[in-house]
């Protein structure tokens, strides 16, 4: 059975860091489903330069995860960045939102 991918609005933050060149991220949910046990089996924020963070379930609105030296570090500029949902059989997966870190 297909998963169906939840509808769900994220909105990133950067701030670039003191030694400058790099970005901490903050993605918030800002409204639509709910992401819970019953229709996510994981949901993260992944930087194409390797970092990535997950959140932890559930997912509401006002509920955020970041990347930065406190978790797996900050992203580099230009980074792209997006909201991974996987299915809860792992079979399904698909950004939910994505965008660039400043150049």
């Amino acid at each position: 059975m297909q998963q169906t991918t939840p509808n769900a609005n994220f909105q990133f933050d950067f701030n670039e860091t003191a030694s400058g060149g790099a970005y901490d991220v903050t993605a918030t949910h800002t409204g639509g489903s709910t992401l819970n046990a019953e229709n996510t089996g994981s949901l993260t924020l992944n930087a194409s330069d390797g970092n990535s963070t997950a959140f932890g379930l559930p997912v509401s609105a006002g509920t955020s995860a970041n990347l930065s030296d406190d978790t797996d570090g900050p992203v580099t500029a230009g980074a792209t960045v997006r909201v991974l949902w996987t299915s809860p059989n792992g079979d399904t997966s698909q950004a939910l939102a994505t965008e660039d870190a400043p150049a």
